[in-house]
């Protein structure tokens, strides 16, 4: 999956967020995320946090939009939709938002 953003600077940037990347890697216009915690043939529930996720990727920029999503893969998808802030509640108490936040405490 990818996501096109745009930050405050109106700099056009993408995320791509795999189960094949093995790595955290990021250049000023890209990043490469890997989900190694998705498991396979289960639902599951991903929440991104763009704002979080482009401060921290490239290095204090300020998201403003986001422009596009891209899923490709074999997957099948139920909903997609965006929140203004984090859900209230999640299936494992901390959900994504915890796991994800590992990437943040390692330098890129």
């Amino acid at each position: 999956m990818s996501t096109r953003i745009t930050d405050l600077r109106n700099i056009k940037r993408r995320l791509y967020l795999s189960t094949v990347h093995k790595e955290l890697s990021s250049t000023p216009l890209h990043a490469k995320i890997p989900l190694f915690m998705i498991k396979r043939k289960i639902w599951c529930n991903l929440c991104i946090d763009l704002v979080a996720f482009t401060n921290e990727i490239f290095k204090g920029a300020v998201f403003q939009s986001l422009d596009g999503i891209t899923v490709s893969a074999n997957c099948k998808l139920r909903k997609i939709f965006t929140l203004k802030y984090k859900p209230q509640d999640t299936a494992d108490k901390d959900g994504m938002f915890k796991l994800l936040s590992r990437f943040f405490s390692s330098p890129f």
